[in-house]
């Protein structure tokens, strides 16, 4: 009995042996994935507030506002062309549609001009068509003014002749062209909106935020992707003639018209892409996390410097402890819970006393890139340091120890007074 309850008892302390490892495991690796995002979120923030500095000594209107613009801009512009895209589709359906009918009828009227009479064919089919917006009781009287003296309609022209009724009277080529002629108006609407904010004679937001190949596919849209139908128009209104007379947009101006905007001439358009991009980013976040992210991208580039700091330190001291495990030749070398945290302390101190230093020149970590007379430290340099910092704990400790020892010592001989040597005696 006392041998199975040693058993029992060396299967309990192996098992919560092996929960221990396997939580420490899982420890370090969530903790390190997690730095790892908190870190390149943190470089992220960095890199766009630096950007964002460089535009404003292009041009100091651009805020983090201007940018916002530029981004609903490009939306609203990529929204109006891909309705403009469903209406032209739609245009092109219609206006086939519109053809096969006003094709069917046309033959339809010449069929029965043929038969009624042939030698005044042309006539009565011109008369016939325009009586497609009209009343079906004019065409007894047409038959009767075009029909041969003395004869009487055959049975094929009064069959003709009643589905001619029927199809004015049911309206069906006069609906298809009402509802060609409503798209087509919709369609030069928006090529006259489109072609107007894409207009080359801007020179702030509006050309920013559109490529020049969308410029060029809007102005293609719009000059040929809502022409005519190329067929007589059977409605003979005023209205209708000038709407489908000539192909495409019928002489839409596409320089368009200046307007006034945001000012961001001078920026680099490439920089100011890279800042849209940016911005889409982090709006799409603060979807996500809420809107308070928003003003914590906002914050001052110190502390995001210092947050950079404080998330590659731990970064560091995770990358140490997950080395130690993996070279570990037994789970009894893993290291405990209590040094993990322990050393993510150690490391977040002396990655921070680091930075510290090197903002006072006693390491130089920057990257020799001067904007407005002030020395900008790389965010990468940053990062790298500091995981250095985490990772080599020990060895960041005793440099920090022998800086502050050398300060110390060049204070205190600074602070000592000078010692006058004796004076000769007269004697």
């Amino acid at each position: 009995m006392a041998w199975f309850a040693d058993v029992d008892r060396l299967q309990i302390v192996n098992a919560l042996r092996w929960l221990s490892a396997t939580l420490k495991v899982l420890f370090v690796t969530v903790g390190s994935i997690a730095a790892v995002v908190f870190a390149s979120l943190i470089i992220s923030i960095v890199q766009f507030q630096l950007r964002l500095s460089e535009a404003r000594t292009q041009n100091g209107n651009i805020t983090l506002e201007s940018i916002a613009l530029i981004a609903d801009y490009q939306d609203y512009i990529s929204e109006r062309y891909k309705s403009l895209r469903r209406n032209s589709e739609t245009l092109e359906q219609r206006r086939i549609d519109y053809q096969n009918k006003f094709s069917s009828t046309a033959q339809l009227i010449t069929n029965l001009c043929t038969t009624l009479n042939r030698e005044k064919t042309q006539a009565c089919s011109e008369r016939l068509r325009t009586l497609l917006s009209d009343s079906n009781n004019q065409v007894d009287a047409v038959i009767a003014e075009y029909k041969p003296e003395g004869a009487s309609p055959s049975a094929s022209v009064v069959t003709l002749a009643n589905e001619l009724k029927q199809i004015i009277s049911s309206g069906t080529v006069q609906t298809a062209q009402s509802d060609f002629l409503s798209t087509q108006l919709s369609v030069r609407s928006q090529c006259t909106i489109l072609t107007r904010f894409v207009s080359d004679q801007f020179s702030n937001t509006s050309l920013l935020g559109v490529s020049p190949e969308l410029r060029m596919t809007i102005s293609v849209q719009c000059r040929e992707g809502d022409g005519s139908i190329g067929e007589p128009t059977p409605i003979q209104l005023q209205s209708v003639q000038n709407l489908t007379t000539g192909r495409g947009s019928g002489g839409i101006d596409i320089r368009g018209e200046d307007v006034e905007g945001t000012n961001v001439s001078g920026v680099n358009r490439i920089l100011l892409s890279e800042l849209v991009f940016y911005y889409r980013f982090y709006n799409w976040l603060t979807s996500f996390l809420g809107a308070n992210v928003r003003q914590f991208i906002l914050s001052p580039p110190e502390f995001i410097v210092i947050l950079l700091v404080i998330a590659t330190g731990t970064l560091g001291s995770f990358l140490y402890n997950s080395y130690v495990m993996f070279v570990a030749k037994s789970q009894d070398e893993f290291p405990t819970f209590f040094a993990i945290l322990l050393r993510a302390t150690l490391a977040v101190m002396c990655a921070l006393v680091i930075y510290i230093l090197s903002r006072t020149g006693f390491v130089a970590i920057t990257d020799g890139v001067q904007r407005t007379n002030e020395t900008v430290i790389s965010p990468f340099v940053i990062a790298f340091i500091s995981v250095t910092a985490g990772l080599l704990a020990e060895r960041a400790l005793e440099s920090i120890r022998a800086i502050g020892l050398n300060t110390l010592k060049s204070t205190r001989r600074d602070d000592e007074p000078e010692q006058r040597s004796p004076q000769p005696s007269g004697n």
